[in-house]
């Protein structure tokens, strides 16, 4: 199976080609949901982000990705449960109101927090040389 991942300029944007699985296609099929919803999906949860599904999907997520081991060779469990609870702390603190000035001071300062939050568990792994968020 091949595997292709293209980074574009702003290196959130990625672009993957890759065969699927023929079960999961045949799923996908069978409900009729576009494999890429599922995709997205998924990873809204696993990011805790706001525009995830819910607070049962996130953590099912984790569980998930930890149950895998992803970020074993780094971090504990007991540290990848933080990272995770710290990640799902940020969705509480999204306004709640309809505010577009609110909205646009929280984005402002979660971009800031995420960068120091970034780094703190980053070099916390021991790691030397950073790398762009």
């Amino acid at each position: 199976m091949k595997n292709e991942i293209n980074e574009q300029p702003d290196e959130r944007s990625v672009r993957l080609s890759t065969r699927m699985p023929y079960q999961f296609y045949i799923l996908c099929k069978l409900i009729e949901v576009n494999p890429t919803v599922i995709l997205i999906d998924f990873m809204r949860n696993i990011g805790m982000d706001y525009q995830s599904m819910g607070e049962l999907q996130r953590t099912k997520a984790m569980e998930y990705f930890m149950s895998c081991k992803y970020g074993h060779s780094h971090y504990s469990e007991e540290e990848m449960k933080k990272i995770f609870k710290e990640m799902e702390c940020l969705v509480a603190l999204f306004p709640e109101e309809n505010d577009a000035k609110l909205i646009d001071l929280y984005v402002a300062w979660k971009e800031r927090h995420q960068s120091f939050w970034f780094d703190r568990w980053f070099f916390r792994a021991r790691r030397s040389k950073k790398v762009k968020t």
